[in-house]
């Protein structure tokens, strides 16, 4: 081999060992950087696992609470219904009331009626119940109230609406519970639902 061949065969040789060594540190530095990149993936895959359940249950939490707000209004539409159920059979059961009862109450709710300040001094005019326990001349005996007027309407079903020329007190009782509702509502609640 001649010199040439020994330089070249040389250079060849540290080409080769350096090469070598390049290649050893590019695949350490490769290895290092997939270990990198794999931790990253796996921390990465490990937050996103983590924010998905944390988003499932808030998801959850939510569907629970939108449910659970659904069946209290839900439970809250039955009772007002059963509350109006009661409080409108409560109304209707005047005109199924024992006749002494029936007048004994609405003489008293006449008589108040006619002491109001509304109408002191003036015609009175009762217009009671066609089909009413009482008849309009036993609650005004009853009652002592001196009216002008009695006549009858189908429209109602028990107690009267009292009028003058300018003033009607309604002393029906749909329209003496409604009044009284927002008192009442208490004790029907506490009966109905403990």
């Amino acid at each position: 081999m001649s010199g040439i061949d020994e330089i070249i065969a040389r250079i060849d040789a540290e080409a080769l060992a350096s090469e070598n060594v390049l290649r050893a540190e590019y695949d350490d530095k490769i290895k290092e950087t997939e270990e990198a990149c794999d931790a990253a993936c796996a921390e990465l895959d490990k937050r996103a696992k983590e924010k998905a359940a944390a988003e499932k249950s808030a998801m959850r939490l939510r569907a629970e609470n939108r449910a659970g707000t659904a069946c209290r209004d839900e439970l809250l539409s039955q009772k007002r219904a059963l509350i109006d159920s009661v409080l409108c059979r409560a109304a209707k059961s005047f005109s199924s009331m024992d006749k002494k009862k029936y007048t004994q109450i609405m003489a008293g709710l006449l008589s108040d009626a006619a002491s109001d300040e509304a109408v002191k001094g003036e015609k009175l005019y009762l217009t009671v119940a066609k089909n009413a326990p009482a008849s309009g001349e036993e609650l005004v005996e009853s009652s002592g109230v001196e009216v002008s007027e009695i006549t009858e309407a189908d429209g109602i079903d028990a107690g009267f609406i009292l009028k003058t020329g300018r003033v009607e007190i309604n002393c029906t009782p749909e329209k003496l519970i409604a009044q009284k509702r927002e008192a009442l509502l208490p004790a029907v609640t506490a009966a109905l639902f403990g």
